[in-house]
């Protein structure tokens, strides 16, 4: 099926703490065919990426891009104003396939901005995120826990009692999180975390020990929950799980790579030990069927972590993509059958070509025919340096990890 591929932000506004070139250029690792219509921001290492796809991947064949000029990092506003880019699009769409024929779109996050530039295209959308009715209902932490103001009505989450998460409160202002973390103290609990409860990736979670703590928190709605002391997996990392959902099936079950609170990167797959991981596939079912009944049936997944060898629910990422669904994206589409590490290299101010030449120099880069290796699948001189190592086992792919950073680092 056709594709037309939009990883741009949903918003100008938005804040996440990457680059605004990282996510859109993701997008390179979705494309099935050389048809599939791909937005990009018109910048030169974006360019220089597309190139190198061309040439390692696709036999020298030129990808179907459209490039949106750099200054729109919301590529649907970009789409809803600018009638040039959209009646270019719009030719390329009716060049590849006809009108009233489904084509798949990959984007993500869906908004009402997406909605309106799609209702003026006649086709027919087969969609790989949930409506954002749904988004706004259930993609919040705030499913997880009572809120403060109103300890008597249980959670959403609370309906599934097998669930296991961490002790916490909702709470919407200074008053309420001063309130939560004084109920929470009285309950036992000695370290508090404030987390975003719309942020992902471990972005603005901040410990709290005192009032200036709070005084120093971003005014937004938080989980105040108890800090878990966490367990190591066999690599010395901070013990979790991630998993990853795709039309409503799991998609796939990964180790976060962390710094401190932060994802960087992801393990594939789990391989912690047998009942663990047990423990985490019965909590992902019945997490999974039960927002089933409550309309999700697009990407999203959830995230784990283990203290005292038990699996906790700390993050529900639904209504949109999670960082590991590209690289899980492309490792089943060219390595089906093989773990990886999906990782950061910093401060690489390199050309992409120069990069693949040192790998390729010291026998790490990816071989296609062997079905191991390195392969750099973002890249921004300077800013972001994101790779995915291929192997057998996943403690080979992380070994192999590690030789590309002391190499490149």
């Amino acid at each position: 099926m056709f594709q037309l591929i939009n990883l741009g932000r949903a918003s100008e506004d938005e804040k996440d703490g990457y680059h605004p070139y990282t996510q859109p250029s993701l997008g390179l690792l979705f494309v099935k065919n050389k048809n599939d219509l791909l937005l990009l921001p018109d910048a030169k290492p974006i360019k220089r990426m597309k190139s190198f796809f061309e040439q390692t991947l696709w036999g020298g064949n030129t990808l179907n891009v459209l490039f949106i000029d750099r200054q729109h990092y919301s590529f649907d506003k970009a789409l809803n104003t600018d009638i040039n880019l959209f009646r270019e699009m719009k030719e390329r769409l009716h060049f590849f396939t006809r009108p009233n024929k489904s084509i798949q779109l990959t984007t993500y996050v869906s908004t009402s901005s997406t909605k309106r530039w799609l209702e003026r295209l006649p086709f027919q959308w087969i969609h790989n995120i949930d409506n954002p009715i749904f988004q706004k209902k259930y993609t919040a932490k705030s499913i997880f826990h009572r809120s403060i103001v109103d300890t008597e009505t249980p959670a959403l989450i609370e309906e599934l009692a097998t669930l296991r998460t961490p002790r916490g409160y909702t709470a919407r202002s200074h008053e309420e999180i001063v309130a939560a973390c004084e109920r929470l103290s009285d309950e036992g609990v000695n370290e508090i975390l404030a987390k975003p409860s719309t942020q992902s990736s471990g972005i603005g979670i901040r410990e709290i020990s005192t009032v200036d703590d709070i005084d120093n928190l971003a005014k937004d709605e938080y989980v105040i929950e108890e800090k878990l002391h966490l367990d190591k997996d066999r690599y010395g990392e901070t013990a979790n799980a991630g998993i990853a959902f795709r039309n409503n099936q799991r998609y796939g079950v990964w180790r976060q790579l962390l710094k401190g609170d932060k994802y960087v990167g992801a393990l594939y797959p789990f391989d912690g030990n047998s009942t663990l991981t047990a423990d985490i596939l019965r909590q992902t079912e019945v997490f999974k069927n039960f927002m089933f009944t409550k309309g999700m049936r697009k990407d999203g997944g959830i995230d784990f972590l283990i203290s005292q060898k038990k699996a906790f629910l700390i993050d529900n990422n639904l209504g949109r993509m999670t960082g590991t669904h590209a690289p899980l994206f492309f490792q089943k589409l060219y390595l089906p059958e093989m773990a990886f590490a999906y990782f950061e290299v910093d401060g690489l101010d390199d050309d992409i070509f120069n990069i693949w030449e040192q790998l390729q120099s010291k026998g790490l880069a990816l071989d296609l025919v062997r079905k191991t290796g390195v392969y750099p699948v973002c890249h921004l001189p300077s800013v972001s340096a994101e790779m995915m190592a291929f192997a057998p086992t996943a403690s080979e792919a992380f070994h192999l990890m590690e030789k590309t950073q002391e190499l490149l680092s």
